[in-house]
C-alpha cells in the first residue's frame, strides 16, 4: 500500500519512477492511486495483471503547465513547487505534532507510525486562526512549540471554514487526529474554525531554529496562529530545506 514512509525511500534514493502492480479485482486501490499521481501503463509482457506507475522527476517546462497542488501531485511527495507560491508558518504543540508527524519528533518515539494519520501523506490541521487566503498548492511550514523549530513543509490541499463539528469530521475524515471531543470543544458556541487539509511534503533534516527565522525576516515573534509570510521568507525557506 502507498504510505509516506515508502514515497521518502523512494526519493532519498533517487529513484525515477515507482511502479505498482496489482490484481484486475483491486479497482479500489487504483482509484485510490491515481488521487497521489499514478497513472496506467500497459500490461507487462508475460503478465495479466494492471500496472500503474508515477513519475519522481518533471521535465524543466512541466511547472509551468501545472498549478502548485497538481505539481506535487505529479511528483511529490517530496517535490513541491515553491516558486512565487505564497507560504504560511503553522505553529502546532508538541503533544499533536508527535502524533501527527511522529518521525520529525526530536526523539522518535518506539510507536512511531502507529497512527494512520501519523504515517499517511494526507492530513489535516484544525485552527481558531482568522487567516482566510490558504488555497489549494500553497506551503505550509510547521513550527513546533517549545523546541522553537520548523520542522516539516506541506501542500495544502483545501481549506474551509466550520463551525459545526459534524461538518468537520466530514470534511477531514480520518485525516484528522483530533477526537470528536475536542473538535466539539473547538467550535463550542458556533465558533469558527479554519480547517485545512494537506499533504505531508518532507520533514527537515535540519529543522530551522526560531532564531533563524527571524534574523532571515520568516518571523518578528513567536507565532501563536497560522500567519503568512512574505515572498521572500518563502524562497528563502524553499532553498534553506533544500526543497
Amino acid at each position: 500500500m502507498l504510505s509516506r514512509p515508502r514515497c521518502d525511500h523512494a526519493a532519498a534514493h533517487s529513484y525515477d519512477t515507482i511502479v505498482l502492480e496489482a490484481r484486475p479485482d483491486k479497482e479500489f486501490l487504483f482509484d485510490f492511486v491515481e488521487q497521489f499521481g499514478f497513472h496506467r501503463l500497459p500490461v507487462l509482457k508475460g503478465g495479466t495483471d494492471p500496472v500503474y506507475a508515477k513519475s519522481l522527476n518533471p521535465a524543466d517546462d512541466e511547472a509551468e503547465l501545472m498549478s502548485p497542488f497538481a505539481f506535487h501531485i505529479a511528483f511529490g511527495p517530496p517535490t513541491v513547487l515553491w516558486q512565487d507560491v505564497p507560504g504560511y508558518v503553522v505553529p502546532i504543540k508538541p503533544l499533536y505534532h508527535a502524533r501527527l508527524f511522529p518521525e520529525a519528533e526530536p526523539q522518535l518515539s518506539l510507536a512511531a507510525g502507529a497512527e494512520a494519520h501519523g504515517n499517511g501523506i494526507r492530513k489535516a490541521y484544525l485552527s481558531k486562526a482568522s487567516i482566510r487566503t490558504v488555497t489549494p498548492g500553497d506551503l505550509l511550514f510547521f513550527y513546533r512549540y517549545v523546541t522553537s523549530k520548523l520542522t516539516v513543509v506541506g501542500v495544502a490541499e483545501d481549506a474551509v471554514v466550520l463551525s459545526d463539528a459534524l461538518d468537520i469530521l466530514r470534511a477531514i475524515g480520518k485525516r484528522t487526529l483530533y477526537p470528536y471531543e475536542s473538535i466539539e470543544a473547538l467550535t463550542h458556541g458556533g465558533r469558527p474554525v479554519l480547517v485545512i487539509g494537506f499533504r505531508q511534503a518532507k520533514v527537515a533534516e535540519k529543522p530551522v531554529p526560531y532564531a533563524e527565522l527571524q534574523k532571515y525576516g520568516v518571523l518578528r515573534g513567536r507565532p501563536r496562529a497560522v500567519q503568512g509570510i512574505s515572498e521572500e521568507a518563502a524562497k528563502w525557506l524553499a532553498k534553506r530545506l533544500r526543497l
